[in-house]
């Protein structure tokens, strides 16, 4: 994506050096796992993927969040995968949810189950609205519905304020949920 030559889906510039773990960064979420700040070449990957629909990429990534999985010991417990939903029709757009796809390479990959319990429906974009308006908005149209195992990693391109995860572990909690794990790209401010 960034036209590097490269024998891998992603050259060595965008290639992340290593992750990082944020612990509790919100009121819901356990620990926050991310392979590099938003700012960064891997972020204009992201960026750059999501803008023209390059599922590829989040083939890509999934498979490096399930090398970072095998890697970090707060991940070594998870039951499951769960990735944050993306509304029908930006999918339909899109063509692809990229939590989703990135949720499935890494679960094929680690061998675990991907559970899809959370619904959004369409709204205002999250990118376009501040931390307080996130949640306002998410809390409108986020939905759940059955169960799921007690240790989960919650799966997401980009983490930015943070309402986003946090709703979506709000709703995995009450449907079982114990304690949930954030697995991301790429991170907007990291500490």
């Amino acid at each position: 994506m960034c036209h590097q030559p490269s024998v891998h889906w992603m050259c060595q510039a965008c290639q992340p050096a290593s992750h990082q773990v944020l612990y509790q960064p919100s009121e819901h979420i356990h620990a926050l796992v991310y392979l590099s700040a938003y700012d960064s070449a891997l972020g204009s990957l992201v960026r750059k993927s999501k803008i023209s629909g390059t599922r590829n990429t989040f083939v890509g990534l999934g498979l490096e969040l399930a090398r970072v999985v095998r890697r970090e010991p707060v991940l070594q417990n998870i039951d499951g995968l769960v990735p944050v939903p993306s509304p029908w029709n930006r999918r339909l757009r899109r063509g692809f949810n990229p939590s989703a796809v990135m949720a499935h390479n890494c679960a094929d990959t680690i061998q675990r189950p991907v559970f899809n319990p959370l619904r959004l429906k369409p709204g205002p974009r999250q990118a376009t609205l501040s931390r307080t308006a996130r949640a306002e908005n998410f809390d409108t149209r986020l939905t759940s519905s059955g169960s799921v195992p007690r240790c989960i990693a919650l799966i997401d391109d980009v983490y930015t304020t943070g309402a986003t995860l946090d709703r979506c572990a709000s709703h995995l909690i009450g449907l079982g949920a114990f304690s949930i794990i954030g697995l991301v790209t790429c991170i907007t401010k990291p500490n």
